[in-house]
């Protein structure tokens, strides 16, 4: 079983080491039957506009992005 808030502060860990890095975006390609981790990203804070496409591997995915400001 995944532990959510162990994901959830190493998220929050990145987030805020990318951000001392000077990084302004951060991006995470989701496949779209991963229900879990959208679920996590949008409860982050990320955002999406939707576009649905095919990656590399023939999986739909979705963009989803974060400002770091």
């Amino acid at each position: 079983m995944l532990d959510v808030k162990f994901i959830r502060d190493n998220l929050e860990l990145v987030k805020k080491s990318t951000k001392e890095k000077g990084y302004k975006i951060a991006c995470a390609q989701i496949r779209t039957d991963n229900i879990a981790s959208i679920s996590l990203h949008n409860k982050l804070g990320f955002e999406t506009n939707g576009y649905v496409y095919k990656n590399r591997k023939d999986s739909k995915v979705v963009i989803y992005l974060k400002t770091l400001f």
